[in-house]
């Protein structure tokens, strides 16, 4: 699984509906993506980036295919047009399995 994380700030000056607009509008795209496993939207209560949106594919393919979309375009355009320090991440599992401190205590 890939997850692509999105961070930034919004800018002073931009409506917090238009914020939500766009992230209907993204939500919409990936809609019709049925590669996605989930979307999250995170707000930071510590303060900077104030917002993480992080959307979770099967595949890295498939993140490069919605990249290449129109609308994809459309969206990060009008989001780096009201934010500072858009920053986009990919992460992919680490191949770590989780491991309770029971099973650590057993081995």
């Amino acid at each position: 699984m890939i997850e692509s994380i999105f961070t930034y700030n919004l800018s002073r000056d931009f409506d917090e509906r238009k914020h939500w607009d766009i992230i209907k509008d993204m939500l919409t795209a990936l809609e019709h993506d049925k590669m996605i496993v989930s979307f999250r939207i995170q707000h930071n209560i510590m303060g900077s980036p104030s917002t993480k949106v992080s959307i979770f594919w099967d595949r890295a393919t498939h993140w490069a295919a919605f990249v290449e979309m129109d609308e994809w375009r459309q969206l990060s355009g009008k989001l780096n047009q009201h934010t500072d320090d858009l920053k986009v991440e990919l992460w992919s599992d680490s191949g770590i399995d989780f491991v309770t401190a029971t099973d650590i205590s057993n081995s």
